[in-house]
């Protein structure tokens, strides 16, 4: 049945894929439900193009390269509401004041949506002049939305309570899986995030070289992007292990399948501007039992000994011991399948991420 389009213009800005990460993954989904929902929708694409481990930190290049978005700014002059996904560091907001002083100026509704758990302790490092400029920045946004009740700490200088609101990651329908038809007879491990220390790939990759010195049957696949300067140090690290395959970047159909032929997801994740990672969402509605860390927003998504394991951060060994108890204990990992199927379902579904979304927008 086709739904009424509300009579609302509104202008994305924000990084697209690609590159994919959870931020561009979530606009690119946010951009095709305003399409969909909303009577006009626009965007600025502000993605730096090649994939870098150290954004946030001052490039004179990327800089230069993210001020010809500028340009783009009389998309402005279009819309009703302006909705902005900023970064979480003094440049990361930064960098979007033309955007919102144009957009206040032009009393635009301006909306802000913060994809992690960092703004507010960055900001309560900050002294002085940089202090008062987000401050100041910050406190032209209407709306703001995060991604969990614990997350609104991070716009509480900014915003009145009411004015602060909570959409959940999601899942898109097609990685959801059916436990009946996934393999556990070994353990099929699986990694699927940019290829970051932060993230803990080299704490996953030692994880699997301890592992591996057990005799027990598995297979691990690792895909995601790499930054060019650790690309060599990650592949002296793998070569010794024969049952470890790096697939580079997936995205359709091949990270379907990646998921759904996996059994362990592991992200062992530390980086300070995590969030609610949309890859273990993903992971979870395709079948396979979650390791991490309670780190960000990941203890909402996983319990421990529940539907998956929380390991201590930089803790190879405590993977290891968690691979080498499910690999003597297979049948659990069809129970927490199970699980994780129904959580993701019940929690974490596209068509409830679209309705808050809609909500939010509309009030």
């Amino acid at each position: 049945m086709h739904r009424k389009k509300l009579d609302i213009k509104i202008l994305l800005i924000g990084p697209l894929p690609k590159p994919i990460h959870g931020m561009s993954l979530c606009n690119s989904i946010c951009l095709k439900i305003f399409k969909e929902r909303l009577s006009k929708a626009y965007s600025i694409n502000t993605a730096h193009k090649k994939f870098n481990e150290n954004l946030g930190k001052f490039n004179f290049k990327l800089a230069l390269n993210f001020a010809g978005y500028y340009f783009q700014s009389y998309k402005i002059f279009k819309a009703d509401k302006v909705y902005i996904t900023i970064g979480q560091t003094f440049l990361g907001v930064l960098k979007y004041s033309p955007f919102i002083l144009l957009s206040k100026l032009l009393k635009k509704e301006l909306i802000v949506h913060i994809h992690g758990n960092y703004l507010h302790l960055r900001y309560k490092d900050l002294k002085g002049l940089k202090k008062l400029c987000i401050r100041f920045l910050m406190k032209h946004f209407d709306k703001g939305i995060v991604l969990s009740e614990k997350f609104k700490i991070n716009l509480k200088p900014f915003l009145k309570k009411e004015k602060i609101f909570v959409a959940v990651n999601f899942f898109e329908e097609k990685f959801l899986s059916n436990a009946k038809e996934k393999n556990f007879e070994s353990l099929k491990i699986c990694y699927l995030s940019n290829l970051m220390k932060e993230k803990g790939i080299f704490d996953l990759i030692n994880a699997l070289i301890i592992f591996n010195k057990k005799n027990k049957n598995f297979k691990a696949k690792i895909a995601g992007q790499i930054d060019m300067k650790a690309r060599q140090f990650f592949f002296n690290k793998i070569k010794t292990l024969k049952n470890i395959e790096y697939l580079g970047v997936v995205e359709g159909a091949v990270k379907r399948n990646l998921l759904r032929d996996s059994n362990v997801f592991i992200l062992p994740t530390y980086y300070k501007m995590e969030g609610q990672p949309i890859s273990i969402i993903e992971a979870m509605a395709s079948g396979n039992l979650i390791i991490s860390t309670a780190h960000a927003g990941i203890p909402e998504l996983v319990e421990d000994e529940v539907n998956g394991f929380l390991v201590n951060k930089k803790s190879p060994e405590e993977i290891s011991d968690k691979l080498f108890f499910l690999a003597n204990n297979l049948c659990v990992l069809k129970d927490f399948s199970l699980r994780n199927i129904n959580k993701a379902n019940l929690k974490f579904s596209l068509k409830n991420f679209e309705k808050t979304m809609i909500n939010i927008i509309s009030k």
